[in-house]
C-alpha cells in the first residue's frame, strides 16, 4: 500500500496512529476516544460532503466531473454515498481493503460507536465494483439515508 502513490489532496489529510490517511467521510479521532475508525461513516460529515458538494475521501470542493463507487445496483439505480474526486476514488480503489478486495466483508469494530447499518446495503462487498463519473448529482434522502442519486454516467468503468 506504501508504494501506491497518494494523490497531494489524501496526503494532507490526517493520520491514524498506523500513518493511514483518514478519509473525510469517516469517525475522526476526537469523536472516538482518541482513534480514528476508518471503517464507520460519519453520518453528519455525509451530508456535509453531500450538501456543499465536498469529496467524501480529501473533505475538499469537487469540480466539475464527479466520481462514484458502488456496484450494480448502485449502478442501475444511480445511488451512491458520496461524491468524490477521480484521483481520491482511483487510489481509495487500491488501498481500502473493502474496495479492493473481492471477498471483503464489513469487520466488527473495535469501538463504542453505536453503528447503524444502512439497510440498503449488503454486508459484502459486490462482485463486481464499478467507478462512475457524471457531472451532476443531487442529495435524496431514501429510507432515512442521505444518498446521491446522479445524473446520467458519462463513463463507467468496471474493476
Amino acid at each position: 500500500m506504501r508504494d501506491i502513490p497518494m494523490p497531494p489532496d489524501v496526503a494532507r489529510l490526517p493520520r491514524d496512529r498506523r500513518g493511514y490517511p483518514v478519509p473525510f467521510m469517516v469517525v475522526r479521532a476526537e469523536d472516538n476516544d482518541g482513534e480514528a475508525a476508518l471503517g464507520v461513516l460519519d453520518p453528519e460529515r455525509v451530508i456535509r460532503s453531500l450538501r456543499d458538494r465536498l469529496c467524501g475521501i480529501c473533505g475538499r470542493s469537487l469540480g466539475y466531473w464527479i466520481a462514484f463507487v458502488g456496484g450494480g445496483l448502485c449502478l442501475t439505480n444511480r445511488l451512491y454515498l458520496c461524491p468524490l474526486h477521480e484521483d481520491c476514488a482511483r487510489y481509495a480503489m487500491r488501498v481500502c481493503p473493502f474496495l479492493a478486495s473481492p471477498q471483503a466483508k464489513y469487520r466488527p469494530l473495535k469501538s463504542d460507536i453505536q453503528v447503524q447499518v444502512n439497510p440498503l446495503m449488503a454486508d459484502r462487498r459486490p462482485a463486481e465494483m464499478f467507478l462512475v463519473i457524471t457531472r451532476r448529482y443531487e442529495p435524496v434522502v431514501v429510507g432515512d439515508e442521505p444518498l446521491a442519486k446522479i445524473g446520467p454516467p458519462v463513463r463507467v468503468e468496471r474493476f
